[in-house]
């Protein structure tokens, strides 16, 4: 039975479906309850989930218990855009844009054992990063990006112990998974100084999959019966990958003098480190709040290096500069009992905008962010069911066109994202 179970949840884990995050790299929502307290969920009792935030979480656990949680994701916003000096002479017009709305799925599955009194294990699913971008075809926008999706997905097997009376630790590996589609309208615009459609157009398209290994390790105090700290580290990730690089339109046809239509290519990018920080105080039986702040380091994912398998534009590789500062990111989750079976939760994030106005891109079309979040749970002895929902309202964003960007500055704004996550956990 136990080793059957054991299988089941590893292949759970390997076939759920892997995450893309609308609008942002960094994913924070990894399961129901993680969204309604903002992601300061680093202490719920007795959660699998809290494996996603910090890996010595799980010794909050009893018994054995299996999680699955799906967060969805939609969200909308706007861009306008001011051509290049060249085209705007041509009769070239600023452009006003949306990023085409795609929902997205974000899935969690965990599972954890407590073996004795000071021993844990378990395995998590859950997506560290992700993406999810796309504009119109045709557009000044499109020459930087027509669509970015970066599919990412961390299976990470853990172990932990308490030490002494009051400490706690964890670790594990990170098996990262990433699958990279990128699309790009192609058009000399800058070098030859004409108006859209005067131009041979085409379209650029690059996709890939890697896996890679990477690790994680926590720690979690029991100060008092009412105070709680904990710490975790997640490590960065470095990524290689083989990759088929294709080319459609008017562009690349038999005479081509831009690159073959079809082509290969090789990338190699980091994934950034990260240091999470958490507190908890339990005011009484029923009341509970949790202080959350995560440093991501950034400036680990400066460089996004491909080389081709033929020359593309003349070249035989590019390498973009992302130069994109380390940011913080700050919550408060509130937990209020209403009784042995119900609990709701309230939540608020800040996210830091690490992007600069020469390194942005449509690729992330954000700056800072502010997340709005609420849930209601309801548990017994073998069943917790956990509901979320969260607005976000992300800031607008400046930047100035590089490259072969058909524009010279580009904002986005009003941009926002609604979420909503459910969560099933059955305790064994």
């Amino acid at each position: 039975m136990k080793k059957s179970l054991l299988a089941s949840v590893t292949l759970a884990a390997l076939l759920a479906p892997t995450a893309v995050f609308a609008e942002g790299y960094g994913i924070i929502e990894h399961h129901a309850e993680g969204v309604a307290m903002g992601g300061a969920a680093m202490f719920i009792e007795n959660d699998a989930g809290n494996m996603a935030y910090n890996p010595a979480g799980i010794t909050l656990c009893e018994g054995q218990q299996i999680k699955v949680s799906a967060t969805y994701i939609s969200p909308h916003g706007y861009e306008k855009s001011e051509p290049l000096a060249p085209l705007a002479l041509a009769g070239g017009k600023p452009e006003n844009n949306r990023n085409r709305v795609h929902p997205a799925w974000a899935p969690g599955t965990y599972y954890v054992k407590k073996m004795d009194d000071k021993q844990w294990w378990g395995i998590g699913c859950f997506s560290r990063f992700g993406n999810m971008s796309e504009f119109e075809g045709g557009t000044l926008a499109a020459t930087n990006n027509r669509l970015a999706k970066m599919q990412g997905l961390s299976i990470t097997p853990t172990y932990a112990r308490q030490s002494g009376r009051k400490f706690y630790w964890a670790v594990g590996a990170d098996i990262n998974y990433v699958k990279l589609e990128m699309q790009k309208d192609f058009a000399y615009y800058d070098k030859l100084g004409l108006t859209p459609g005067t131009v041979p157009t085409g379209l650029n398209q690059i996709e890939g999959k890697t896996w890679s290994l990477g690790w994680n390790a926590g720690l979690r105090y029991a100060a008092t019966k009412k105070d709680e700290f904990g710490f975790a580290y997640r490590s960065k990730i470095k990524h290689s990958m083989d990759a088929d690089m294709n080319c459609y339109g008017a562009a690349f046809g038999p005479s081509s003098p831009f690159g073959p239509v079809h082509n290969s290519a090789y990338g190699k990018v980091t994934l950034p480190d990260s240091y999470h920080f958490g507190y908890s105080h339990r005011f009484d039986d029923r009341h509970r709040v949790e202080l959350s702040a995560i440093r991501t380091q950034w400036h680990n994912f400066k460089n996004l290096y491909m080389s081709f398998g033929q020359p593309y534009l003349g070249k035989t590789g590019t390498n973009s500069i992302h130069n994109w500062k380390d940011t913080w990111r700050y919550a408060i989750g509130y937990e209020y009992k209403f009784s042995k079976k119900y609990t709701g939760m309230l939540g608020f994030a800040f996210d830091d905008d690490g992007i600069p106005a020469d390194g942005g891109q449509f690729m992330v079309p954000v700056g800072i962010r502010r997340t709005y979040s609420a849930g209601l749970k309801y548990h017994d002895k073998r069943h917790t069911i956990a509901l979320a929902i969260a607005w976000q309202k992300e800031g607008n964003q400046s930047f100035l066109g590089q490259g072969t960007d058909a524009y010279k500055s580009a904002h986005c704004y009003d941009s926002i994202a609604k979420i909503f996550s459910l969560g099933y956990t059955y305790h064994f």
